[in-house]
């Protein structure tokens, strides 16, 4: 059946089916034509990717190497993730933190200098 028919067509056939005589391949076709109409429609439009902005920023190599770390324990999980991914969940982590946890966790971060080092 094409399920490419509009919603007044698969009704006019649905119509149809109801005013002929009843036999088993008419009351199959009302119960698909039934099915159709009760569906819910599905866009069939892609949802719009969000936009993906780029940036980089300073680590200290203990920090850095946390980042292999969560993606191997992902692993001892059965899931690859990438290093982008363990920093977005991170980030959702902490959005997530009462404000005593959040506050404790920045507590502990080491204060770096801003800019870049030279001679690296």
């Amino acid at each position: 059946m094409d399920k490419n028919l509009s919603i007044n067509e698969l009704e006019a056939l649905l119509a149809q089916a109801k005013q002929s005589e009843s036999n088993p391949a008419r009351q199959a076709l009302e119960g698909q034509l039934n099915k159709m109409l009760n569906e819910p429609i599905r866009s069939t439009a892609p949802k719009p990717q969000p936009k993906v902005v780029r940036d980089s920023f300073t680590l200290p190599e203990n920090d850095y190497q946390l980042i292999p770390d969560l993606q191997d324990r992902a692993l001892d999980l059965r899931l690859s993730v990438t290093k982008g991914e363990v920093l977005r969940a991170g980030l959702h982590a902490l959005e997530r933190m009462s404000e005593e946890d959040y506050l404790a966790i920045l507590k502990t971060v080491e204060k770096l200098k801003p800019g870049r080092r030279k001679g690296t």
